[in-house]
């Protein structure tokens, strides 16, 4: 078990560096309206990694991968069907987007827009954002697959199984925790920096809400298309 333990730790903690949860903590902290309700987005990251990695141990992925296959094999056109008119009706929103933020800024006014401070996020958004975000990262978490075929090879038992689990998932939220603290005790000096980055973040999410379903719908529309004529 020794072994498995600092097998565990090694990748646990290469695994923690993970640039994305860790970038979206350091803004969501200055979004909170008390710092510890950071920590709602920290126990979603946990909560769902331990999850995760209990429910690939279990074969709950192969579950699905059959379940997958019966389903496209019955209703395949269908599927590509929807995903063709999905495809096409985001293309639409991206359109009507771009539309709406000409139309809201228009070229003759010389004033400066203020950028609103943005509203405080709930628990309850740190909680599923954490959550959401894990869930999209799990599939390709590479050191964390690893170490679950080495749990599953190593034939131990199920309480073995899920203390190693645990400690891998308690060090794959450590930089979160840490980030924590040193936003505790650098305050004013973090909230400056984000400050910045917030006006940055403001201007580039408006053209992602554009942009992003636009090139949603044009890959659904063009996968959709190929998988029901091709």
């Amino acid at each position: 078990m020794w072994p498995l333990l600092s097998t565990g730790v090694g990748l646990g903690l290469i695994d923690s560096l993970n640039p994305f949860t860790i970038s979206a903590q350091a803004v969501l902290q200055a979004l909170v309206k008390k710092s510890y309700h950071i920590w709602y987005y920290i126990f979603g990251t946990f909560i769902s990694y331990f999850i995760g990695g209990l429910l690939v141990i279990f074969g709950i992925d192969k579950f699905f991968s059959t379940f997958y296959g019966s389903i496209m094999a019955e209703y395949s056109n269908i599927i590509f069907s929807l995903e063709i008119t999905l495809g096409i009706g985001l293309v639409f929103l991206g359109a009507f987007l771009l539309y709406k933020k000409k139309k809201a800024s228009p070229s003759s006014n010389k004033k400066e827009k203020k950028i609103a401070p943005p509203k405080s996020v709930t628990p309850l958004f740190l909680l599923f954002l954490g959550v959401s975000n894990t869930i999209g990262d799990l599939p390709t978490a590479i050191p964390y697959l690893i170490f679950i075929a080495q749990l599953v090879e190593a034939s131990i038992s199920m309480g073995s199984v899920l203390f190693l689990l645990l400690i891998y998932n308690i060090i794959y939220i450590l930089p979160l925790v840490i980030l924590f603290f040193l936003y505790i005790f650098n305050k004013d000096k973090v909230d400056t920096t984000i400050e910045k980055l917030r006006r940055k973040v403001a201007n580039i999410s408006e053209w992602a809400a554009i942009i992003l379903p636009t090139a949603a719908g044009v890959f659904l529309g063009i996968h959709g298309y190929i998988s029901l004529f091709a």
